[in-house]
């Protein structure tokens, strides 16, 4: 509940006045005794010195002249003290039993007139005047110092007012809340050190505000004054349209539910008992609602700490449980925090458990299987975590691109490029993020391959580093040149290595060994034989004796055109033939005697 005072217009009706006063004879026009000299406040009545002599003035005795005694602000008395401009702010102070006891929580003003001197020591400008609060009555006659140190038994400092700067009448006003329930009242002026003044005051008048509760949107609003015995009625105005017939009252102590947030000029007019009227305007605010929600309750270990931040709409004001006053507050040790977050009508709270334990530290990590491979090939990864149990892998181009796996097999590649591994590793409160980008790299596609047929030979496309021959499936030992002579008819296929080790494969099937009208694919034909087959300079032609009826040995292509030519000398069995001219490929070479034809096909590298 938030009690709040307010100010009060007054408009009279009648004879002036206030409300209940609580000062009795508050403008010292009662007293017992004249005044003949300094001090003597005593002689009004009601009133008594707390610290040192005041002074009481009333001008029916014009033969008090020890100060330059004016004129009083109303009537003939009124009273004066001083503070003495000492190191110690040694200052004046009188005081009285109230006519009602204030009452704690309640809302009340002071209002006075005062004025300064105006020639002598005294005539400087300090101080206001300060009003003091008691439960029961102070010690008079203690130390000077006693309440500007605000030793005195019982003390409540309720306020003090404006600097007193003028020589002429000025009017001042302390609005306070009494903090316990009070019965005597003391006025001094302010400690000012080393500053010396002299005060005159009159017309003292304390009176109870309207008190009023509750200002948080939503909130029923209380209103309240303790001296309706004085009061025949009163009629409330609370400015709130939007309430309906719920707008006015003629209770004393009435209550409403405002309808938005904001400021209300709530009016009350007052009928007392003596005829007086006064019309009280309230300024009355009502504030937004607030709310606060800090984090969930967590688990973290030893050296986090979690930042709470309770910032929000409408809110001005933050306390933690440790006194803190700041929007965000850092938690890093177990227990319970405690926030209560307000603005002047409104205040909500949340806490926040934590709990903080020793913890093993997670370390993300592993290997794969290779880094570097062909397209369409998978890869195993090896998991080197430490103090994990739970892991999130991430394979950017793979399938599966995801995997929950401690060990993951099988994650496949299948476009060319770079790309990136992730692994998350927890214990199931604490994790660690590895990222390897580009870990992964996968080679370009290797040329697309086929075999073309040339009779019995079978030819791949050249410009892989190797070769490898199959026949029906199974590996043909020896087979590793580009080309491969086709020994029987049946299903070839090759498979072909670049620079980077990826593989590609080309398939013939159905190939006939031999052709219509030609000799078997051999390098020898009836005795006669060639070598080195391949051949790179030199071919040597051996093997057969021949009549020398032959003219020459020639050469063909395998679309039958005569490239080449060699005389051929009688009587011998072997020639050696330069073929450094002739291009690389797969060649025939023929030989006529008499009748008969002789061919053998080599290759020329």
């Amino acid at each position: 509940m938030k009690k709040i005072f307010i100010i009060l217009i007054l408009m009279s009706a009648g004879k002036p006045g206030f409300s209940q006063n609580f000062i009795l004879n508050p403008d010292f026009e009662q007293f017992t005794f004249c005044p003949t000299a300094n001090g003597e406040l005593q002689l009004a009545n009601n009133w008594i010195d707390v610290v040192y002599s005041c002074d009481y003035m009333n001008c029916i005795f014009p033969g008090w002249t020890t100060q330059a005694v004016p004129g009083a602000q109303s009537g003939n008395g009124y009273a004066g003290f001083a503070t003495y401009g000492s190191a110690n702010g040694a200052a004046e102070a009188f005081g009285q039993f109230l006519a009602t006891p204030l009452i704690a929580g309640n809302s009340y003003r002071i209002n006075f007139f005062a004025k300064k001197s105006d020639s002598g020591f005294y005539s400087n400008i300090c101080t206001g005047v300060c009003l003091y609060g008691f439960s029961g009555n102070p010690i008079p006659g203690g130390a000077q110092t006693g309440i500007c140190a605000g030793t005195l038994p019982g003390a409540f400092l309720l306020g003090c007012s404006d600097t007193v700067i003028d020589v002429l009448w000025q009017s001042y006003t302390i609005d306070f809340i009494a903090p316990a329930t009070l019965d005597y009242i003391v006025l001094t002026p302010g400690c000012a050190i080393n500053c010396a003044e002299y005060i005159y005051i009159d017309n003292i008048h304390l009176t109870e505000m309207i008190n009023y509760s509750n200002v948080c949107f939503g909130d029923t609003t209380l209103f309240s004054m303790t001296d309706t015995a004085s009061m025949v009625s009163a009629s409330w105005s609370f400015s709130d349209l939007a309430s309906g017939i719920n707008n006015t009252s003629t209770l004393f102590n009435p209550s409403h539910i405002f309808t938005s947030a904001g400021t209300f000029l709530v009016r009350v007019i007052r009928t007392y008992v003596n005829t007086f009227v006064d019309t009280v305007i309230i300024p009355v605010t009502i504030y937004p609602q607030v709310s606060v929600s800090l984090a969930e309750d967590t688990i973290i270990c030893q050296g986090e700490s979690v930042m709470l931040d309770a910032s929000g709409p409408s809110i001005t004001n933050y306390l933690w449980q440790d006194g803190s006053v700041a929007s965000t507050y850092v938690a890093g040790s177990t227990g319970a925090y405690i926030v209560t977050v307000s603005n002047p009508g409104c205040s909500a709270s949340d806490t926040f458990n934590l709990d903080v334990i020793p913890c093993t530290t997670v370390s993300s990590g592993f290997q794969s299987s290779v880094s570097q491979i062909c397209p369409g090939t998978c890869v195993d990864f090896t998991n080197l975590s430490q103090n994990a149990t739970l892991f999130t892998w991430s394979f950017s181009g793979a399938n599966p691109a995801f995997s929950t796996d401690v060990n993951p097999l099988a994650i496949c590649y299948n476009l060319p490029g770079s790309y990136d591994v992730q692994l998350i590793a927890s214990d199931g409160l604490n994790s660690d993020t590895l990222i390897l980008p580009d870990y992964i790299t996968v080679f370009p596609f290797p040329p697309p391959q086929g075999i073309l047929q040339s009779g019995d030979t079978l030819f791949a496309l050249q410009g892989s580093v190797s070769y490898q021959w199959y026949y029906s499936g199974n590996i043909i030992p020896g087979a590793t040149d580009y080309y491969y002579i086709a020994t029987q008819s049946g299903n070839y296929n090759v498979v072909c290595t670049d620079l980077n080790g990826c593989e590609v494969e080309a398939v013939l099937n159905n190939v006939i060994a031999e052709a219509d009208g030609q000799l078997a694919l051999l390098t020898k034909s009836e005795g006669l034989a060639t070598f080195p087959n391949p051949v790179r300079e030199t071919l040597t032609v051996t093997g057969y004796q021949l009549s020398g009826t032959a003219g020459e040995i020639s050469i063909y292509n395998v679309i039958g055109e005569k490239i080449a030519a060699y005389p051929i000398d009688s009587q011998k069995n072997e020639y050696t033939l330069d073929v450094r001219s002739i291009p690389a490929g797969v060649y025939w070479l023929s030989i006529n005697e008499k009748e008969k034809t002789m061919q053998v096909k080599f290759l020329k590298q």
